[in-house]
């Protein structure tokens, strides 16, 4: 049951995360009523990217 769900958080970049599949899944959970759901990485919901991570590290 998906009940008031905004966020799908993944690591999973390979298959759902990326900019590539995103706007076909966009699409099909419009198609089912999910619409307003937002997928992303963890580190993108906590307002990072891996990019400023590493600029960080290095």
């Amino acid at each position: 049951m998906i009940h008031r769900l905004q966020y799908l958080l993944t690591l999973n970049c390979k298959d759902i995360a990326n900019a590539r599949e995103l706007p076909r899944i966009y699409r099909l959970l419009d198609e089912r009523g999910f619409g307003q759901l937002l997928i992303c990485t963890p580190a993108e919901f906590l307002g990072g990217d891996d990019d400023d991570d590493e600029k960080s590290h290095s």
